[in-house]
């Protein structure tokens, strides 16, 4: 039997070991034919490297999976689902106070025409509002938004506050009053000594613990991610 031959039906074994009920066994001979015209010989080690990664896997996340049936499994996954789910809860209560703040703050210095139109951490839009939707959202007026990105920026080492806005168009003068409202609007956050200071300072801290609520969330769901479990 050649090497090609030998490496061949080592795989076949192994994939039987792998796909079980599953594997077609009436064509393992085609299959070792196939394997030996197709694949050169350090193909087919890799491949067979592969297979011994999958088993361990698969072996891995049974013993996981059966460990979790009995009490102190259990008892574990119980608790890291537990601290998983106050986790998102405190994510989700953070934003909720971020963004009622931040809008407290826009409508305090702009007025009740302007409203946040979307928010998220990392960056919100305010705008121009047209209507308010049934469930109480503000619509803003078409292309009467600017977007406010904030955040750490872990490359420059800094707090991202920066303002974007999309062309207004040509629009005439003494006419349009939306579109003067907008820009007396945006002129006025962009110079407010508020917006640049202490709302700056508060979206920071928002975004710190955000950051660390995130981090927590991340440690909570990769320690069950990688958790071993002797087979």
């Amino acid at each position: 039997m050649t090497q090609k031959e030998k490496l061949a039906h080592e795989y076949i074994e192994l994939k039987k070991q792998f796909d079980g009920e599953n594997f077609k066994a009436g064509l393992t001979q085609h299959q070792v034919w196939y394997l030996i015209k197709e694949y050169k010989v350090i193909e087919l080690e890799e491949k067979i490297e592969a297979v011994h990664r999958a088993l361990e896997e698969k072996a891995a996340r049974e013993a996981k999976e059966a460990w979790f049936e009995t009490p102190e499994g259990k008892a574990w996954k119980e608790s890291n689902e537990r601290a998983r789910k106050e986790n998102w809860d405190a994510q989700l209560e953070l934003r909720k106070q971020a963004y009622e703040y931040a809008r407290n703050q826009v409508r305090s210095l702009l007025g009740n025409d302007f409203d946040i139109t979307r928010f998220g951490f990392g960056c919100f839009e305010v705008g121009l509002v047209k209507e308010y939707r049934e469930d109480g959202t503000p619509k803003a007026h078409f292309g009467h938004e600017f977007e406010v990105y904030f955040g750490n920026d872990w490359f420059a080492k800094g707090f991202r506050w920066e303002l974007n806005y999309g062309c207004l168009g040509s629009f005439k003068l003494g006419q349009d009053m939306n579109r003067a409202k907008f820009l007396m609007g945006l002129a006025t956050f962009v110079n407010s000594s508020v917006i640049n200071g202490g709302f700056k300072e508060k979206m920071k801290e928002y975004t710190d613990k955000n950051d660390a609520l995130r981090k927590e969330g991340y440690r909570l769901e990769k320690e069950e991610k990688e958790l071993k479990i002797e087979a």
